[in-house]
């Protein structure tokens, strides 16, 4: 009998030992959870810290008053926010996200000058795309769509869709009002149909009914808690600032004089130089901007654009005149579209690569490119099959400005593309921001 007693007694002492491991077990593994939750919770914290900094940084040089509308959502609910807003007008867009490994992301939307890019954010989904709905006469090409899915790392693209070309349209149509419209949402249809196949048939809020646009700088300062005149390293320098109030009032002098004395500077009648656009930024890379006016307002003959540049002995100068739609690149040329086009080609635009000298102003004009589609060639530019050495169906050519008579070669798409490269590379396209031309924008050159 002892001898159960005494079994019987050891188990109970057993199961006592094992409850109470168990129990210190349980609370082994509660102190782990939570630090688990206060790590990631730190980490989260130290994300979105990076992340508002990172924005900061970004926005800070263009702080000085011009963000017209800004909106800060957290679209993928993950406690990191991302920034919409848009600088000088509705068209020059931003929508900012942010990864911890990958870090800042920045989408810049090509945006037809004719419209702004809406941007549309789903109301149930981490998802965003951006549509712009511009086009030209007889196409309906510059309706584009790109859309982003929100995530950890910021946003991923996950599809874009382009608009259809106007089928059997007339001139008629772009005459009546009514035809037109017909056309317009037909088209416009058949392009959302596009988007809809991507981001599906959820609902979609405009960011232009969600955004902040009376006070949109101090909006995104405040829901970021941040202060956009810290970042010291993204501003200039006091003496710095001070020579940029100095060029900044030189250019608004030139600007002023423009705007009442349009005569003086170029082709026209018009009483104000209304209707012309302007931009300022650092052409040459020197760290003085540059004032660049588009002429515009006046027959094609007379359209030019001059840029002037600023120096502390002379102030602003007349750097050179250039073609009105050139753009400009850090490598130090200048891609200049032809105003009209005679080849018939739709490929590329026609267009001129020149050299920029800016120390005497001059430009030397180096190579013509435009292409010729075997289904649309002019009898006059016609298509030849022995020069469509990839049979695509398309020829590039390149004629050599640089010799006394002018020659031309024929090139695959490869060869073309590779040629440009070393010329015109799109990352090194100088971001010029042109606005009107008129006396509350000039005010503002500060």
């Amino acid at each position: 009998m002892k001898k159960y007693v005494s079994l019987i007694m050891v188990f109970v002492m057993l199961l006592a030992f094992s409850a109470c491991a168990g129990k210190e077990n349980e609370e082994q593994l509660t102190e782990s959870q939570v630090q688990e939750e206060i790590t990631e919770s730190e980490k989260s914290d130290s994300t979105v810290k990076a992340a508002c900094k990172a924005y900061g940084e970004f926005i800070a040089p263009m702080a000085d008053g011009n963000i017209t509308k800004s909106a800060v959502i957290d679209l993928d609910k993950n406690g990191v926010p991302e920034v919409i807003f848009t600088y000088y007008g509705d068209h020059n867009l931003y929508i900012l996200s942010y990864g911890e490994t990958e870090g800042l992301n920045v989408i810049e939307p090509e945006i037809y000058s004719s419209t702004p890019a809406e941007v549309y954010i789903s109301t149930s989904e981490p998802i965003l795309y951006y549509a712009d709905h511009g086009h030209t006469q007889g196409t309906a090409s510059y309706h584009k769509a790109e859309c982003f899915r929100a995530g950890a790392e910021g946003f991923e693209l996950i599809g874009t869709a382009e608009g259809d070309e106007w089928a059997d349209v007339t001139e008629e149509v772009w005459q009546d009002s009514e035809l037109f419209a017909e056309y317009d949402k037909k088209y416009d249809k058949i392009f959302d149909d596009k988007v809809k196949e991507i981001v599906g048939d959820g609902e979609f809020v405009s960011f232009f009914d969600i955004c902040e646009d009376e006070n949109a700088q101090e909006y995104i300062e405040k829901k970021l808690a941040i202060d956009f005149a810290e970042f010291g390293e993204a501003l200039p320098s006091e003496e710095e600032s001070d020579n940029l109030t100095q060029v900044m009032e030189a250019y608004r002098g030139v600007l002023e004089d423009i705007y009442a004395n349009p005569a003086d500077y170029y082709d026209t009648d018009s009483e104000f130089a209304d209707g012309n656009t302007f931009a300022i930024g650092d052409i040459n890379g020197d760290g003085i901007p540059e004032l660049c006016v588009r002429f515009e307002n006046a027959y094609v003959a007379a359209m030019k654009a001059v840029v002037w540049s600023y120096d502390s002995k002379e102030g602003a100068y007349k750097a050179f005149e250039h073609g009105v739609i050139d753009e400009f690149y850090a490598t130090g040329y200048i891609k200049s579209d032809a105003y009209h086009n005679h080849t018939g080609g739709e490929t590329i635009w026609p267009y001129t690569i020149a050299e920029l000298d800016f120390e005497d102003g001059s430009i030397e004009e180096l190579y013509s490119f435009w292409s010729i589609e075997e289904e649309n060639a002019f009898p006059d530019r016609p298509y030849v099959a022995e020069d469509d050495a990839d049979g695509d169906g398309v020829i590039y050519y390149m004629g050599d400005l640089t010799e006394e008579e002018f020659s031309q070669q024929a090139l695959t798409e490869d060869e073309y593309l590779d040629f440009i490269a070393d010329y015109i590379p799109e990352n090194e396209k100088i971001q010029l921001e042109y606005t009107e031309l008129n006396p509350e924008n000039i005010e503002a050159v500060r």
